[in-house]
């Protein structure tokens, strides 16, 4: 699972819905969050000051679960850009929860963007 990248991409159609408002019908809207074939999964794509799969300092466990899907429900679309975000945020730290974490590693937790979303790393 390629948590940063989830997130990333989270936030883009989070913002494509909002943006497309004269568009759109009014809500409530369902966001459907579905991962298939995650048992054994190790979760990867982690912001920067993460250790990553593979090296000594990652301690996560495999996922458990087979399939992950759970559903959202928003009242109406995001309003504004920190509503996306947080959206995204929501997602990210919902996939955490999965392996245990509670720490918001898709934001870097070292260099320049720490603290944020590194959107340079979603999409490589």
């Amino acid at each position: 699972m390629d948590l940063v990248r989830i997130v990333g991409f989270t936030w883009a159609l989070a913002e494509l819905a909002r943006n497309l408002g004269s568009h759109r019908t009014t809500g409530p809207y369902l966001l459907t969050v579905a991962l298939p074939d995650t048992r054994g999964a190790l979760l990867a794509g982690l912001a920067e000051g993460y250790a990553y799969p593979g090296r000594f300092e990652y301690r996560l466990k495999p996922c458990h679960d087979k399939h992950l899907l759970w559903n959202i429900e928003l009242e109406d679309l995001p309003a504004d850009i920190a509503e996306s975000q947080q959206l995204a945020f929501r997602v990210g730290s919902r996939i955490e929860n999965v392996w245990g974490l509670r720490q918001q590693a898709y934001l870097d937790r070292t260099g320049s963007n720490e603290g944020k979303l590194n959107i340079q790393t979603v999409g490589r």
